[in-house]
């Protein structure tokens, strides 16, 4: 297995997103987990806001797979999100990204809450995903920053914009991988940066009965199998240019 770098010099991490999916037998928990949990984390969490989507019918959101798992409030803190729904909750971590270190504990700490409350039945699966973006200047050419070889007949795709959209099962764990050439983002900031979208969403779906329990040793398998293949695609020469750090 080749040598993974611990981090970057110059971070690709656009924002960090762990997500859980549940079912529980109360209702509405969308309006109960908010108010729970705030009494524990307001002091990380300040504010709460109401998502576009709850002013729809719950009936609506319900049988629409697209709104399921929709997050219909945000709890806003000075590095992180909360987002929660009726049938998910997801920490997120936006640009600057505050590292594993930091990022792994606050992951714990909260989904321990979440799991206080008793409200949740049953974990479906959990998620964590990596939206990346690797900077390409003007220059959009897939294969001078990835391990890229794309052709379809006998056009050249790599020079293209072209968008890559897989999935691949590593370490028993689904991982969706999305590449967009000649991608820009804008920032909560404001500021726009160009360059090569890359999103890899590492899913596990696998029986989690003992979910709490397991947990820590799930999220170290799904951020180390991230790595891998974010890592994995990326060429030679593009890793030395974002600098390194080895240990």
């Amino acid at each position: 297995m080749p040598k993974i770098p611990v981090k970057l010099q110059h971070d690709t991490i656009v924002e960090a997103i762990f997500e859980i999916r549940f079912t529980s037998n109360k209702t509405p928990i969308a309006d109960l987990l908010p108010g729970l949990l705030f009494s524990h984390i307001q002091k990380d969490f300040p504010s709460i806001e109401r998502l576009p989507v709850t002013s729809l019918p719950s009936e609506i959101i319900q049988a629409d797979p697209n709104l399921r798992y929709a997050p219909q409030h945000r709890l806003v803190g000075n590095k992180y999100s909360l987002l929660i729904g009726e049938h998910v909750f997801a920490i997120s971590c936006p640009k600057p990204y505050s590292g594993w270190k930091e990022f792994c504990p606050t992951i714990l700490k909260l989904t321990e809450l979440l799991g206080n409350t008793g409200l949740i039945s049953k974990v479906e699966r959990f998620s964590l995903r990596y939206v990346n973006l690797i900077p390409t200047g003007a220059n959009s050419d897939l294969s001078a920053k990835l391990k890229s070889e794309l052709r379809l007949g006998s056009h050249n795709l790599n020079d293209k914009s072209t968008q890559i959209r897989t999935e691949v099962l590593e370490n028993d764990l689904l991982n969706v991988i999305k590449v967009v050439a000649g991608t820009t983002i804008e920032l909560v900031t404001g500021e726009k940066i160009q360059g090569c979208l890359f999103d890899v969403d590492t899913i596990c779906q696998q029986k989690l009965e003992n979910f709490w329990k397991e947990l820590p040793s799930l999220l170290e398998r799904a951020h180390t199998t991230e790595k891998q293949i974010f890592f994995g695609i990326l060429n030679d020469e593009t890793i030395k240019e974002l600098g390194p750090i080895w240990n």
